[in-house]
């Protein structure tokens, strides 16, 4: 890693002690879900019941309405996302959950920032 790398990798570490807050991660094929491909919960507890997984605890900072942008449409939009450190999601994918306060989001885009960061473009899952 280049002594630039190292410096940004490092910015990102002190905005998550300053705003990071603890999210929990939960793998895609963790989750258990019924026959509509919805995530299966305990009612009682408001947890999503995985197979043999627990779900992760990672620090992040989450933006509700985090504004995107798509150059060949010409349009922005907003939507939930969270900035989390690579290594914390080496695998993150579409359809990985994120779970903020007892609501449920779904990964629906992973992007590769600068060195050791990930951004997560979610939805709030319809409860």
């Amino acid at each position: 890693m280049t002594a630039g790398m190292s410096a940004l990798s490092a910015g990102f570490d002190s905005l998550l002690a300053i705003h990071g807050e603890e999210l929990s991660y939960l793998a895609a094929a963790d989750i258990m879900t019924n026959e509509r491909g919805e995530a299966i919960t305990d009612e009682d507890q408001d947890a999503i019941l995985l197979g043999n997984e627990t779900a992760e605890t990672v620090t992040g900072i989450f933006e509700e309405e985090f504004e995107t942008f798509n150059q060949a449409a010409g349009v922005a939009t907003t939507a939930p996302a969270a900035f989390l450190r690579t290594a914390d999601v080496p695998d993150a994918a579409r359809n990985d959950m994120i779970v903020r306060s007892g609501v449920r989001y779904y990964v629906q885009s992973v992007q590769r920032n600068t060195p050791g960061t990930t951004l997560l473009i979610l939805s709030r899952d319809v409860q």
